[in-house]
């Protein structure tokens, strides 16, 4: 946002209890994005030194599986511009002028799916591990050698290396 609105912005979000950081153009903001990896980012389709749609595909395709929500601020209120930065990975869009009302609850909204989205993945990998896991040894079960004997045979042939192995089955355990 221009720097009026980016201070008022700011100040509408600290006043509600949100830590704010803020940035002059867009390869400040990539680079606070890439160090802070903020919960949320609320940005300008026009910044002064890119457009912010180039921004908003950076946040999108930062490595990783962490869920970044992206606000775009924009003066244009057109359908096509909403679509536009939806499809570049926006998560959701306000016009110019913003009333402080629709901008905290955008932002809690998106921080709400934000977390909803990190309590899935949390138990997306709980529920991986207790699949390859044995629940009275915890040891890796027969799922798991499956698994990593397959990728291991791949990798040989890919390799043309040697595989062997070594099978021992313990009666009574």
């Amino acid at each position: 946002p221009s720097s009026k609105l980016k201070e008022s912005l700011a100040a509408v979000l600290q006043k509600e209890g949100y830590e704010v950081s803020t940035a002059v153009d867009g390869r400040e903001a990539i680079r606070k994005v890439r160090g802070e990896q903020p919960d949320l980012v609320v940005l300008d389709m026009i910044l002064p030194d890119m457009d912010g749609l180039e921004v908003a595909r950076f946040v999108k395709a930062l490595p990783g599986d962490q869920f970044i929500p992206v606000i775009i601020v924009s003066v244009k209120a057109d359908v096509a511009t909403k679509v536009q930065g939806l499809r570049v990975g926006a998560t959701d869009f306000l016009a110019k002028p913003i009333a402080e009302n629709e901008l905290l609850a955008r932002c809690a909204v998106m921080l709400r799916i934000k977390h909803l989205q990190e309590r899935l993945r949390d138990a997306q990998k709980k529920l991986e591990e207790q699949s390859i896991t044995d629940a009275l040894t915890s040891l890796k079960n027969r799922r798991f050698f499956d698994e990593r004997l397959h990728e291991e045979f791949r990798r040989a042939q890919r390799y043309g290396d040697t595989l062997s192995l070594i099978m021992i089955d313990l009666d009574h355990f």
